[in-house]
């Protein structure tokens, strides 16, 4: 299961998730558009004009005339300054970098047969203004692994219902997927209790999600790209949030055939995801192994107006 970018609009929702570790590489490419050569501090080097610096490194990244200083935060694989023909610089981050080329792909596709060379140059060309091919393939490679993983989150549509049926007490269910199960129900959880859910959740406390990254410590990784913070249910407290767990729960038994009890659960997770930020694919479940999860329940209080969505492969 995924999670693909979200473009226009943040999202906040629930979600139980398994970890996945990645190492990480950095790379760095200057974009000098202006008249006039740009230094670099930190790491040594110059841009002349019209010309651009690729280099693969870690740490501070400092640039003077235009002033530019700042540090290549944990787990980021590939930064892109643009210097445009006044000397003003700006910054674009892996996920701004992938939204970028997401919204060059889209372009393309529709000049190229994607996936092919003419396509991969079109995209270069097209991605903030011109980057150099070879550094716009190796971050669409990187970013969005290939043409079927990007068509499968950016570009193919909705899945159709293959089959609904009103709920005992609540909204119509519909069958995405018979097996495994994928089944929506919209309008379950109204807007006034999403709202009391993201009052519960303190947006303003949220923090980055980490994965562990060895010997005990942990590290934020493209992996796994959300704000997030976990929200205890109180059985012995009628609330907003006992009463939606209870209803996900009861809805997971129906879907199942079998009780799923309220005890013993795990907390609420709730997630919002900014721009760009994203669950690469994951495994949820145990196979029904003894202890495992046996069912995931997603709860959307806002969904993007355009790019992004949840992909069950």
């Amino acid at each position: 299961m995924g999670r693909s970018r979200q473009q226009l609009r943040t999202v906040a929702g629930f979600l139980m998730v398994c970890e996945q570790h990645v190492t990480w590489a950095l790379n760095v490419l200057v974009v000098n558009r202006g008249t006039n050569p740009v230094d670099i501090l930190k790491p040594r080097g110059q841009v002349g004009a019209g010309k651009t610096w690729w280099k693969k490194f870690s740490g501070p990244l400092e640039l003077v005339d235009p002033t530019l200083n700042t540090l290549v935060a944990d787990g980021d694989s590939y930064q892109v300054i643009m210097v445009d023909a006044n000397g003003a610089a700006s910054m674009h981050d892996p996920n701004a970098l992938q939204l970028a080329i997401s919204t060059a792909a889209h372009r393309c596709s529709a000049n190229h047969v994607a996936p092919s060379s003419a396509w991969e140059k079109c995209i270069a060309e097209k991605t903030l203004d011109g980057l150099p091919e070879k550094f716009a393939r190796r971050a669409f490679k990187h970013l969005w692994t290939d043409h079927g993983y990007w068509n499968l989150c950016e570009s193919k549509a909705a899945t159709s219902s293959l089959r609904s049926w009103a709920l005992r007490k609540g909204p119509i269910v519909e069958v995405l997927r018979e097996r495994p199960l994928v089944a929506a129900a919209r309008g379950f959880v109204g807007r006034e209790e999403c709202e009391q859910l993201m009052m519960r959740a303190d947006m303003d406390s949220l923090t980055r999600a980490h994965i562990g990254s060895g010997g005990g410590g942990t590290s934020t990784s493209e992996e796994r790209e959300t704000l997030t913070t976990n929200l205890f249910v109180d059985w012995d407290v009628v609330d907003v949030l006992s009463n939606t767990s209870a209803r996900m729960f009861d809805l997971a038994s129906e879907l199942l055939g079998e009780k799923v009890p309220y005890e013993g659960q795990e907390p609420v997770n709730f997630l919002h995801y900014l721009p760009g930020f994203e669950y690469k694919p994951h495994q949820d479940g145990g196979a029904r192994s003894l202890g495992k999860r046996v069912a995931t329940t997603l709860v959307y209080c806002h969904a993007a107006e355009s790019g992004g969505g949840t992909v069950f492969s």
